[in-house]
């Protein structure tokens, strides 16, 4: 065969190779004709935690000559008293579930049972700690306001949320301890 022949069926063969690849791609091959599903059961957790649960106002007593003293976690303050402020602060209640909750608080007891004395005051106040993380329940009236604490259910919150960027609250508590009340360690 001279170069010419040879060159002509080279041509040829890449011609061929190129419209068989061209067939090749263009073919249906197979069509598609089933679906799948998937199917995934998420459950209800209604979870609250107190990440501060424990407020210890310590030792002190009711200043000389007066009625009594005001101790308050809300702004830390003591008044005509001497009581410091070292540890204590706030309640810090978080819903950690994946539900909104109907949020009550109550008490093992009520001012007179846990101060004794004239006029003992024992209070509550509900904040949002996180915008928009609690609606006012029926017990509060109002958030940031004081709320006498009770042994039965107040509730607090309707609801609290459970969105991780509003899910968290603040309980302050507020005590008037009379120059008359019981002695030693009280707790609740």
């Amino acid at each position: 065969m001279d170069s010419k022949t040879t060159q002509i069926l080279g041509y040829v063969a890449i011609a061929i190779i190129i419209v068989s690849l061209i067939n090749i791609g263009v073919k249906l091959t197979g069509h598609v004709t089933d679906t799948a599903t998937l199917n995934v059961t998420i459950e209800e957790s209604v979870v609250i935690d107190f990440t501060t649960d424990f407020i210890d106002f310590g030792s002190g007593r009711v200043d000389e000559g007066e009625l009594n003293a005001v101790i308050d976690t809300s702004d830390g303050s003591v008044v005509r008293g001497n009581w410091t402020n070292d540890t204590w602060s706030r309640f810090v209640l978080e819903n950690i579930g994946n539900q909104n909750v109907t949020l009550n608080l109550s008490s093992g007891k009520d001012a007179s049972q846990l101060l004794g004395g004239t006029g003992p005051l024992y209070q509550f106040k509900v904040e949002n700690k996180d915008s928009n993380a609690c609606t006012a329940g029926a017990g509060i009236g109002s958030l940031g306001s004081w709320t006498n604490m009770s042994k039965t259910d107040l509730t607090i919150c309707n609801p609290l949320q459970f969105y991780t960027d509003r899910n968290e609250i603040y309980i302050d508590i507020k005590l008037t301890i009379p120059s008359d009340s019981f002695t030693g360690e009280q707790t609740d």
